[in-house]
């Protein structure tokens, strides 16, 4: 996928590297994209507790305060699944 451009922008991003290095950088890259495949497909099948156990929310308590007194909390997020 895309090959020629991922091997382009990795050489434009990091000159001093050797092809080698850049090779595994783009192995990585590969193995990273397929396991974000891999878990997309599967997100649908979790269970419940399992969907609990790898999404873990840092100091709901915060939340909590709003949403007990009436207001409305908007959650933004980014990056999500296993991109960092």
């Amino acid at each position: 996928y895309r090959r020629s451009v991922i091997a382009d922008n990795l050489a434009r991003a990091f000159p001093e590297m050797g092809d080698a290095e850049r090779r595994a950088i783009r192995r990585a890259f590969y193995r990273n994209l397929t396991d974000l495949l891999v878990e997309t497909a599967k997100l649908p099948a979790l269970a419940p507790d399992e969907l609990k156990r790898r999404v873990v929310f840092t100091n709901p308590e915060v939340a909590a305060t709003y949403l007990q007194r009436g207001q409305v909390v908007l959650g933004l997020a980014s990056h999500q699944c296993n991109w960092e």
